[in-house]
């Protein structure tokens, strides 16, 4: 039982890391729609190429979250291990240990 619990924590842990980039890939590729809109409205061809750029971004980031190729990028800081070493504060580790 606590092999397949200590599976399953690896299991959770990958999907914690992986679930950052679709959530910034999600909002890249919305504010890049946003963006072509706007640049629809006004004639602006600049928007339409930073709508272009950004959607590029977003997709790339929604594809990593798939493939898991970076897991941090340095300049936005992000951790590579988003957990403490102990898990989080209901595991049976951090009970194992009050107890």
């Amino acid at each position: 039982m606590l092999v397949n619990g200590k599976a399953l924590e690896l299991r959770r842990d990958h999907a914690m890391r992986k679930d950052r980039y679709f959530d910034y890939g999600m909002a890249l590729l919305q504010i890049a729609i946003m963006l072509a809109s706007i640049s629809i409205i006004t004639g602006a061809t600049s928007l339409l190429v930073l709508s272009v750029l950004i959607s590029a971004a977003g997709i790339v980031s929604t594809l990593n979250d798939f493939a898991l190729l970076v897991y941090a990028v340095p300049s936005i800081g992000w951790p590579s291990n988003p957990l403490p070493a102990d898990g989080p504060a209901g595991s049976t580790t951090a009970l194992r240990s009050n107890g």
